[in-house]
């Protein structure tokens, strides 16, 4: 009788753990994807990729780069990916691509030219300890912008107000 209880005990242990390995494998099923079905990039995608380069690619090819501060290097080098996505057309650059930090003063204000298709200059001012993008063009810089942020003329000597340019009055 011992013997039965014995042999009975184990089977029921035996298929206890083959029930457990079971419904773990189908948890772990149920969870796991092919490796395939979690691309979520195109081919066109993959080789605007290639083209646009590592993020150490873009940061040698920001001239003036070491200019900025840590914090500044580290918002012109993604705004510069986004830049050169955006000159990427039908698999090819649309033309030569240039990006310049032109200058920074005080680590508040920097001045960037940028070029893929025409060139376009960004004033960047650091707001609330964040870099952004105060004025984007190729035209004079709105005088009322340049007095609200205190810009100094070493980043826009001219402003505009209306369509008169102006001496930027700022040091």
């Amino acid at each position: 009788m011992a013997l039965l209880i014995l042999i009975f005990t184990v089977l029921f242990i035996l298929w206890y753990m083959f029930h457990a390995v079971d419904l773990a494998t189908q948890a772990i099923n149920s969870t796991v994807k092919d490796a395939g079905s979690m691309l979520a990039y195109d081919k066109s995608q993959v080789e605007t990729a290639k083209i646009v380069g590592s993020k150490s690619q873009l940061a040698q090819e920001i001239q003036g780069y070491s200019r900025g501060s840590l914090d500044l290097q580290s918002y012109i080098t993604k705004d510069y990916k986004q830049f050169k996505q955006k000159c990427v057309v039908n698999g090819d650059l649309v033309g030569p691509v240039s990006y310049e930090v032109v200058k920074v003063v005080n680590n508040k204000f920097a001045l960037v030219a940028k070029g893929c298709n025409g060139v376009e200059d960004n004033i960047l001012a650091r707001i609330g300890g964040r870099w952004s993008v105060v004025y984007s063009g190729n035209t004079l810089i709105a005088c009322e912008l340049v007095n609200s942020l205190d810009i100094p003329q070493s980043i826009s000597r001219y402003c505009s107000l209306n369509d008169k340019t102006y001496l930027n009055p700022n040091p």
